[in-house]
């Protein structure tokens, strides 16, 4: 779940590991009007795309990325709330 009490940003990620020819649901998390940019790499950190980059206000918002074509593994989405904050997580497509 996310952790609606932080100052930073929070991301969630469903469902992980997803399927080969599924898509998956990024929630984030802002408790103050932030600029958010969300990015995807590849394992060994190579980004791969933008999936948020724009200002929001206080909030959980939703977005969604489809791994279609893509390769069966494990990828990074790394999120930052005006440059600074900055959270990780790992997502498994199997």
């Amino acid at each position: 779940p996310l952790g609606l009490a932080s100052p930073g940003i929070e991301i969630a990620t469903s469902p992980n590991p997803m399927s080969t020819s599924g898509s998956n649901i990024l929630r984030y998390h802002v408790a103050a009007p932030s600029v958010v940019k969300i990015m995807l790499y590849d394992a060994s950190g190579k980004p791969l795309k933008v999936l948020v980059n724009k200002k929001v206000e206080a909030g959980t918002y939703t977005t969604r990325w489809n791994a279609n074509g893509m390769a069966n593994g494990s990828y990074f989405i790394s999120g930052n709330k005006d440059g600074g904050s900055k959270q990780t997580i790992t997502v498994v497509k199997e």
